[in-house]
């Protein structure tokens, strides 16, 4: 891939990244509304389905805003990390020992979400609602990597401080 490519191709992450974290809170605000929009009109929402709403399925979504909303700034710590990341990309040098923690931050932000998701299957489970949920491996997966990630690049960029001072 050509190095204008490669540019335009981190440019346009980090635009994207800009716009999913301004996202991520026009998304927190609307699951605080609908939390209390849930609770304001409970009687409404039941009476308008009644043999399809349950008070369990209710309750459910009233746990699923509020896990939303405290995934918020979860989901805020990844994506800005990551944004900075790939500014450091952009500006030549990844390498960075700030980059490593970063990737550790990440790291801890999406194990906070991976388990609040958990947490809401089994409360969906226990609830036996109507909602559905599925784990994902992949999620977990995708955690231990970016620990091994940051790790590795601790490493690398103490290494390549210890270069640099001998040289």
């Amino acid at each position: 891939m050509s190095d204008s490519r490669s540019e335009r191709m981190v440019g346009f992450v980090e635009k994207l990244l800009t716009i999913l974290i301004w996202l991520n809170f026009v998304f927190g605000a609307l699951f605080a509304v609908f939390l209390v929009a849930s609770v304001a009109f409970a009687d409404q929402i039941q009476q308008a389905r009644p043999d399809s709403i349950s008070a369990d399925d209710l309750t459910a979504v009233r746990i699923a805003f509020l896990i939303g909303i405290v995934i918020v700034p979860l989901a805020q710590v990844a994506l800005s990390r990551l944004r900075a990341i790939v500014r450091t990309v952009r500006g030549g040098d990844p390498f960075v020992p700030a980059n490593a923690r970063r990737l550790a931050a990440i790291a801890w932000a999406l194990l906070g979400i991976m388990i609040l998701d958990l947490g809401f299957g089994i409360m969906a489970a226990v609830l036996d609602t109507q909602i559905g949920w599925s784990f994902s491996l992949t999620g977990w997966l995708a955690i231990l990597l970016l620990f091994v990630l940051a790790r590795v690049f601790d490493h690398g960029t103490r290494l390549r401080d210890d270069i640099e001072g001998t040289v």
